[in-house]
Protein backbone atom coordinates (compact mmCIF):
# COMPACT_ATOMS: atom_id res chain seq x y z
CA UNK A 1 0.00 0.00 0.00
CA UNK A 2 1.02 3.11 -0.42
CA UNK A 3 1.67 5.59 2.60
CA UNK A 4 -0.89 7.91 3.10
CA UNK A 5 2.32 10.85 2.76
CA UNK A 6 3.18 9.56 -0.82
CA UNK A 7 -0.24 9.91 -2.15
CA UNK A 8 -1.33 12.40 -4.69
CA UNK A 9 -3.55 13.47 -7.39
CA UNK A 10 -7.09 15.09 -6.18
CA UNK A 11 -8.49 14.32 -9.86
CA UNK A 12 -7.78 11.21 -10.18
CA UNK A 13 -11.20 10.38 -12.05
CA UNK A 14 -9.43 11.74 -15.07
CA UNK A 15 -7.96 8.56 -15.22
CA UNK A 16 -11.22 6.45 -15.03
CA UNK A 17 -12.13 6.40 -19.11
CA UNK A 18 -8.45 5.70 -19.64
CA UNK A 19 -8.47 2.69 -17.01
CA UNK A 20 -11.64 1.15 -17.98
CA UNK A 21 -10.40 1.42 -21.64
CA UNK A 22 -7.80 -1.77 -20.78
CA UNK A 23 -8.25 -5.30 -21.15
CA UNK A 24 -8.08 -7.41 -18.42
CA UNK A 25 -4.40 -8.08 -19.50
CA UNK A 26 -3.62 -4.26 -19.62
CA UNK A 27 -4.89 -3.19 -16.65
CA UNK A 28 -2.94 -5.61 -14.82
CA UNK A 29 0.49 -3.61 -16.31
CA UNK A 30 -1.15 -0.63 -15.73
CA UNK A 31 0.49 1.21 -12.59
CA UNK A 32 -0.16 4.34 -10.81
CA UNK A 33 3.30 5.91 -9.59
CA UNK A 34 3.62 7.33 -6.43
CA UNK A 35 4.83 10.76 -5.78
CA UNK A 36 8.36 9.49 -5.44
CA UNK A 37 8.28 7.52 -8.26
CA UNK A 38 6.37 10.01 -10.20
CA UNK A 39 8.79 12.47 -9.36
CA UNK A 40 12.59 10.59 -9.76
CA UNK A 41 11.02 9.50 -13.13
CA UNK A 42 10.35 12.94 -13.91
CA UNK A 43 13.84 14.01 -13.38
CA UNK A 44 15.00 11.54 -15.61
CA UNK A 45 13.10 12.87 -18.25
CA UNK A 46 11.13 15.48 -18.12
CA UNK A 47 13.62 17.58 -16.27
CA UNK A 48 16.43 17.16 -18.47
CA UNK A 49 15.23 19.66 -20.68
CA UNK A 50 15.15 23.61 -21.15
CA UNK A 51 12.08 25.31 -20.38
CA UNK A 52 10.99 28.90 -21.39
CA UNK A 53 9.31 31.39 -18.98
CA UNK A 54 5.76 29.87 -19.47
CA UNK A 55 7.20 26.69 -17.85
CA UNK A 56 6.93 24.54 -21.25
CA UNK A 57 9.76 22.43 -22.63
CA UNK A 58 12.20 24.77 -24.94
CA UNK A 59 12.16 23.07 -28.24
CA UNK A 60 14.10 26.23 -29.94
CA UNK A 61 17.41 26.19 -28.15
CA UNK A 62 17.16 21.68 -27.96
CA UNK A 63 17.15 19.07 -30.49
CA UNK A 64 14.41 17.05 -30.87
CA UNK A 65 13.54 14.10 -33.67
CA UNK A 66 10.50 15.43 -35.40
CA UNK A 67 7.61 17.79 -34.32
CA UNK A 68 4.62 18.02 -35.58
CA UNK A 69 2.28 21.20 -35.13
CA UNK A 70 -1.60 19.56 -35.11
CA UNK A 71 -3.32 22.57 -37.74
CA UNK A 72 -0.84 20.83 -40.41
CA UNK A 73 -2.23 17.41 -40.08
CA UNK A 74 -4.51 15.83 -41.40
CA UNK A 75 -4.74 12.98 -39.25
CA UNK A 76 -6.09 13.57 -35.55
CA UNK A 77 -3.97 14.37 -32.62
CA UNK A 78 -4.49 10.69 -31.13
CA UNK A 79 -3.69 8.91 -34.25
CA UNK A 80 -0.35 11.36 -34.31
CA UNK A 81 0.30 10.32 -30.51
CA UNK A 82 -0.04 6.37 -31.64
CA UNK A 83 2.06 6.84 -34.30
CA UNK A 84 4.95 8.81 -32.66
CA UNK A 85 4.64 5.71 -29.92
CA UNK A 86 5.17 2.78 -32.37
CA UNK A 87 7.44 5.14 -34.51
CA UNK A 88 9.60 6.19 -31.44
CA UNK A 89 9.44 2.98 -28.58
CA UNK A 90 9.62 -0.19 -28.34
CA UNK A 91 5.84 -2.16 -28.01
CA UNK A 92 7.49 -3.43 -24.50
CA UNK A 93 8.73 -0.63 -23.07
CA UNK A 94 7.30 0.70 -20.14
CA UNK A 95 6.15 4.59 -20.91
CA UNK A 96 5.90 6.72 -17.86
CA UNK A 97 2.63 9.40 -18.51
CA UNK A 98 3.20 12.43 -16.54
CA UNK A 99 0.42 14.87 -16.99
CA UNK A 100 0.54 18.65 -16.82
CA UNK A 101 0.09 18.82 -13.32
CA UNK A 102 -0.37 16.94 -10.13
CA UNK A 103 -4.22 16.13 -9.91
CA UNK A 104 -3.65 13.83 -12.15
CA UNK A 105 -0.95 11.11 -10.94
CA UNK A 106 1.56 9.74 -13.24
CA UNK A 107 0.90 6.18 -14.27
CA UNK A 108 2.70 3.66 -16.37
CA UNK A 109 1.54 1.18 -19.48
CA UNK A 110 3.43 -0.61 -21.67
CA UNK A 111 4.13 1.44 -25.23
CA UNK A 112 1.37 -0.74 -27.19
CA UNK A 113 -1.41 -0.23 -24.45
CA UNK A 114 -0.64 3.37 -24.91
CA UNK A 115 -0.31 3.11 -28.71
CA UNK A 116 -3.75 1.57 -28.38
CA UNK A 117 -5.71 3.84 -26.19
CA UNK A 118 -3.99 7.13 -27.28
CA UNK A 119 -7.73 8.55 -27.94
CA UNK A 120 -8.15 8.34 -23.83
CA UNK A 121 -4.60 9.33 -23.08
CA UNK A 122 -5.25 12.80 -24.98
CA UNK A 123 -8.45 12.94 -23.40
CA UNK A 124 -7.29 12.76 -19.93
CA UNK A 125 -5.23 16.60 -19.95
CA UNK A 126 -4.09 19.08 -21.87
CA UNK A 127 -0.22 18.67 -21.65
CA UNK A 128 1.05 14.82 -21.40
CA UNK A 129 4.42 13.96 -21.62
CA UNK A 130 5.47 10.29 -22.28
CA UNK A 131 8.62 8.90 -21.48
CA UNK A 132 9.64 5.60 -22.95
CA UNK A 133 12.29 4.46 -20.19
CA UNK A 134 14.00 1.45 -22.07
CA UNK A 135 14.12 3.76 -25.09
CA UNK A 136 14.89 6.81 -23.63
CA UNK A 137 12.47 9.13 -25.36
CA UNK A 138 10.26 11.91 -24.58
CA UNK A 139 6.71 12.67 -26.16
CA UNK A 140 5.30 15.76 -25.54
CA UNK A 141 1.95 16.45 -25.80
CA UNK A 142 1.13 19.94 -25.80
CA UNK A 143 -2.09 21.89 -25.33
CA UNK A 144 -3.69 20.74 -28.48
CA UNK A 145 -1.09 22.11 -30.44
CA UNK A 146 1.71 20.43 -31.38
CA UNK A 147 3.63 17.05 -30.54
CA UNK A 148 7.23 16.59 -30.11
CA UNK A 149 9.44 13.49 -29.68
CA UNK A 150 13.28 13.63 -28.46
CA UNK A 151 16.03 11.46 -27.12
CA UNK A 152 16.58 12.49 -23.27
CA UNK A 153 20.02 14.32 -22.49
CA UNK A 154 21.89 12.06 -20.40
CA UNK A 155 22.33 14.91 -18.09
CA UNK A 156 19.87 18.30 -17.53
CA UNK A 157 20.23 20.44 -19.97
CA UNK A 158 20.73 24.45 -18.37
Amino acid sequence: MTPATDQYGTFRQRLDDLLRSLSTEERAEAMLLTRSESEHLYELSVARFPVTRWQGLDWENCAYLAQYAFADQADPEDILLARAVREHASMESLVVITWGNLTIPSMALPARSVARHADEVVAASDDIWLFAIEDNILIEYWHHDRLTIARVPETATP
